[in-house]
């Protein structure tokens, strides 16, 4: 009885991890048409991987922040969470430049509200340049502009955030954070930015391999072009 109560367990799980799955790669390639172009593909599905994946991390921040004394930003959290989970469908419309400028004004706007609530000694500005590095993920090269006016953003939010001192919360209510806070919020800016470059480097392989593949197959049509008017 023991060992089929077991199984049944381990097959709910299992199922569970496949739906889960399922749902996952559903929510990836919304949006995204066979007949677009390679590039906007690969855009359109790195925007929906990192709205998912920073709708995580902001569920994760809405419940500690409700957990703990400083519930200052915890509102925030709860609607960042939303309006991220909401960007995939936005693409599935076909409104791909709104989700992407979303995304980045939620994520930098983000990172002024920790910055304030926090201050500098938690080290949240370095979250600037994660969102300074983010207009190249989500950009083809042809969209030079939109790469540059989306880096200045986050460099601009830097800069008067520095000179104005801005703040939300006292630092003597911060006291009650545990020591490692700090490294907790430098690892995971240089885990967001480490992430972002190694998937930009695995679009830059797909693509090369994609334009070898192309490459060949029109060197092998024209080789057989040519083998026929010899012949």
């Amino acid at each position: 009885m023991t060992k089929i109560s077991s199984q049944f367990s381990r097959n709910k799980r299992v199922n569970l991890r496949s739906l889960l799955l399922r749902q996952y790669i559903k929510l990836r390639r919304m949006g995204i048409e066979k007949e677009m172009p390679f590039s906007l593909k690969n855009k359109i599905k790195a925007t929906n991987k990192l709205s998912l994946f920073f709708s995580l991390i902001f569920l994760g921040n809405m419940v500690a922040d409700y957990k703990s004394d400083l519930d200052t930003d915890a509102p925030w959290s709860s609607v960042a969470c939303v309006i991220f989970l909401f960007l995939p469908f936005l693409n599935k419309k076909g409104f791909f430049n709104v989700s992407r400028a979303v995304l980045q004004i939620i994520f930098n706007l983000s990172t002024v509200l920790y910055l304030g609530v926090f201050g500098k000694a938690f080290g949240f500005q370095a979250f600037f340049l994660v969102g300074a590095v983010l207009p190249f993920y989500l950009y083809s090269y042809e969209e030079k502009e939109k790469i540059f006016l989306w880096t200045l953003f986050p460099i601009f939010l830097s800069s008067t955030c520095e000179f104005t001192n801005f703040s939300l919360t006292p630092i003597a209510n911060l006291s009650s954070l545990p020591t490692w806070f700090s490294y907790y919020v430098f690892v995971m800016a240089r885990t967001f930015l480490l992430a972002i470059v190694y998937q930009m480097f695995q679009y830059e392989q797909k693509a090369e391999k994609r334009h070898k593949a192309i490459q060949s197959y029109r060197e092998k049509n024209l080789s057989s072009k040519d083998f026929r008017k010899a012949a």
